[in-house]
């Protein structure tokens, strides 16, 4: 009775420690010319190789880019222009 217990009390704590897989977003996608689409590619090289020979294009997985956090750039500062004082 006590080993039923222990074991229960383990596989408790077990489940609890596990958590669901998470589907991973490739950033590459490609469309067939047959109107098919597969967006597992985590290389643009190889979203091309997939679809060369079979027809189709590649291109970044609309998903991929709604998730991407927006780049924020420093303004570039431009060194002021000396204009010379007009002359009379």
């Amino acid at each position: 009775m006590r080993k039923a217990v222990i074991a229960l009390g383990v596989a408790v704590l077990t489940a609890a420690m596990l958590k669901p897989a998470a589907a991973q977003v490739y950033p590459y996608c490609a469309w067939y010319t047959d109107h098919s689409t597969n967006c597992g590619f985590p290389t643009l090289w190889s979203c091309q190789a997939s679809v060369s020979g079979v027809g189709g294009y590649c291109g970044i997985n609309p998903r991929a880019a709604a998730q991407r956090p927006p780049v924020y750039r420093k303004p570039t500062a431009y060194p002021r222009r000396r204009v010379p004082p007009p002359t009379r």
